[in-house]
């Protein structure tokens, strides 16, 4: 029997691009970003990447390339939080063509 121990985490958004991004959220350690189109319930909202749900400052500092080169460069993404559903706790963001 398979049993996940991350039953309510999920994609926020699949598809997506983004329509902005900040560099911080209310002078927080957190990035910020809204994304269109695709599919998810983040989409068209604001999703949060805080500091303190990523593994590391390193992962961090990915993501918020990631987020960047995906806005800059009109790439796809998929954004995943894995504790629950909410937009305010992402933290893993998948570029794609």
């Amino acid at each position: 029997m398979f049993v996940t121990l991350f039953a309510n985490a999920g994609d926020l958004a699949t598809g997506s691009k983004i329509a902005s991004i900040t560099n911080t959220n209310s002078n927080s350690n957190a990035f910020v970003i809204r994304v269109e189109g695709g599919t998810g319930p983040c989409v068209g909202k604001s999703i949060v990447f805080p500091l303190s749900i990523a593994g590391s400052q390193s992962i961090f500092d990915k993501a918020y390339a990631a987020a960047l080169a995906a806005f800059a460069g009109g790439f796809s993404i998929r954004v995943h939080n894995y504790s629950d559903d909410s937009c305010n706790q992402a933290a893993y963001i998948e570029l794609s063509n």
